[in-house]
């Protein structure tokens, strides 16, 4: 798999098989019995998206929230240091998010972004979203009020300046 790390003018080549990160991390035998089970089962029921799940997966935190898909209500979120264990504690944060809301992978969708992102989306079967857009389709749902938005990470900083989209009349991200 080739992709950009997220810093400009560089990309990395990464030629890795899941079965031999999975062996190589602390992960190895822990994964929750529902991604495989849940494949299973999934593939043979309708797919019905009941939960929306969004991880942040930075340099120095796990940030991770459920919302109902429907009413877009916070059914359960969380907000942790990983202690340089980033696909640990996210194994975590899913887990109890099985437990607390009852998430799988029949029924919900999800979404990840963050410096650790791009690495764990696809063991996860989650859509890698870069963090800028995340946080620019966040404030244009939840404030459109803003005109822009200064975002503090662990190991970087982000300025979204919002300007008005005259045929829409509303404030928009422009690229």
């Amino acid at each position: 798999m080739a992709g950009n790390n997220g810093h400009s003018g560089s990309s990395t080549q990464v030629d890795v098989r899941i079965e031999d990160l999975l062996r190589s991390t602390h992960l190895a035998g822990r994964m929750p019995g529902h991604i495989e089970s849940g494949r299973a089962a999934a593939a043979k029921e309708p797919f019905k998206i009941r939960f929306t799940v969004g991880l942040d997966v930075g340099s120095t935190t796990v940030k991770a929230v459920v919302v109902d898909a429907e009413t877009d209500a916070i059914l359960w979120q969380d907000y942790q240091r990983h202690e340089t264990k980033q696909p640990e504690k996210v194994l975590e944060f899913l887990d109890r998010m099985e437990a607390k809301v009852g998430i799988g992978p029949g029924n919900c969708r999800m979404f990840i972004t963050g410096s650790g992102g791009g690495s764990l989306a696809p063991l996860l079967g989650a859509k890698f979203v870069q963090e800028v857009t995340a946080v620019s389709l966040a404030v244009e749902k939840l404030h459109p009020e803003v005109n822009s938005v200064v975002e503090l990470g662990g190991q970087d900083a982000k300025i979204i300046v919002f300007k008005e989209d005259e045929p829409a009349a509303r404030k928009r991200f422009r690229p």
